[in-house]
């Protein structure tokens, strides 16, 4: 249940890390644990297993609605950006087949087949 969460929150902090600056990709990534990853539960901690499961998913899923709505209403920004920023073809390629991504997508591939299957 973490890895579509732990996916999204990793496509982010790789954009702000990659337009911004590391530290600031870490900054976020402490914040990010130490509010859901400990505080949350421990402000949580009275309630039954449902309330407690209720809140969690309602806070993720504000956020993912939130940013679902701060996508819609930036797409313009958003489209105009990647089209100045477009890589090359030859960059994508060699990201592409780089033995590091190659190994990395072998793995999540066997990692989401044996969900399936387990």
């Amino acid at each position: 249940m973490q890895r579509p969460f732990a996916f999204l929150v990793g496509l982010v902090l790789g954009y702000v890390a990659a337009e911004y600056s590391i530290a600031w990709a870490m900054l976020l990534h402490m914040i990010n644990n130490l509010v859901l990853g400990d505080m949350l539960p421990r402000l949580t901690q009275g309630l039954g297993e449902l309330p407690q499961i209720l809140v969690n998913q309602g806070i993720i899923w504000l956020c993912a609605l939130a940013s679902v709505i701060i996508l819609i209403c930036r797409r313009k920004q958003i489209r105009a950006y990647r089209q100045a920023d477009l890589p090359s073809l030859e960059c994508i390629g060699a990201f592409a087949i780089s033995p590091g991504v190659i190994l990395l997508t072998l793995l999540m591939t066997v990692s989401a087949l044996s969900m399936l299957i387990l």
